[in-house]
């Protein structure tokens, strides 16, 4: 990769190169990175309880590759009707899960996929990437008795800064070899991400803090999975203080 006349590999064991994550590139050249980002499973999800799965400080994709989203849920959705609508910027907008099966533990996934292009122009302002879910009116959440939730993972190759703390050493083998923590595998040390909520309270991303965000909190009224979107405070359970810091921010948002 460095145009030196001898392969990579046979650089590195001779340790005339890097090549700390072992992955047969010359550190010095590495620009890129394997990027899984999960939302894990949350919930409960419903037609009152859409959910926005937000990347911060995402990765953008290498270009001309593509970025695989896929979905899979517990839930409402073995009717045509019943689907969770996906969006991703202003480009990326399908229907998920229509007609599969009701409550169903196993469910596969579901693959969809975006241009590189199109991906990397879906980002906000800040950095961030929102992935909206949101389920038909025929979805009903209270349908499972083992309770319902929703699973996103976004999966591609992503071309970044390959420093960011300006350590002398390489993000992607600070991650590898467990010298930093990345815990939203977004292949970005969590060090160098600054918390971001764009809008505190605007779970269906619409940039207003309205009657259906009221809706998805008290749809999801009381203890709760870590992650759950009403859940403002992190303390596992939807109540009170949470209901007075949506009302609290209602409204526009203040961008």
């Amino acid at each position: 990769c460095n145009a030196n006349g001898i392969h990579d590999c046979t650089d590195s064991l001779a340790g005339n190169i890097e090549d700390c994550n072992n992955n047969g590139l010359g550190d010095s050249c590495e620009k890129q990175l394997q990027v899984l980002a999960s939302s894990g499973q949350v919930g409960p999800i419903g037609a009152l309880t859409p959910r926005v799965f937000t990347v911060s400080s995402a990765v953008e994709a290498l270009e001309p590759d593509a970025v695989t989203i896929r979905i899979r849920a517990r839930g409402d959705f073995s009717g045509g009707l019943e689907y969770i609508r996906v969006r991703i910027g202003s480009t990326f907008d399908r229907n998920a899960l229509g007609g599969t099966v009701d409550c169903g533990a196993g469910t596969p996934w579901q693959e969809f996929t975006m241009s590189a292009t199109s991906f990397n122009q879906s980002f906000e302002p800040n950095g961030s990437l929102r992935v909206r879910l949101d389920p038909s009116t025929a979805v009903d959440s209270n349908l499972c008795p083992e309770g319902t939730w929703v699973e996103v993972q976004l999966s591609y190759l992503g071309a970044r800064s390959t420093d960011c703390n300006l350590n002398g050493v390489m993000d992607s083998c600070e991650i590898a070899d467990g010298l930093t923590v990345d815990i939203n595998h977004n292949g970005v040390p969590d060090t160098c991400e600054t918390p971001f909520t764009a809008c505190p309270g605007d779970f269906d991303g619409n940039n207003t803090v309205s009657g259906s965000d009221l809706g998805a909190l008290l749809g999801g009224w009381g203890p709760c999975p870590p992650g759950a979107l009403g859940d403002m405070d992190s303390n596992g359970v939807i109540n009170g203080a949470d209901l007075g810091a949506l009302l609290g921010a209602w409204g526009p948002c203040d961008n």
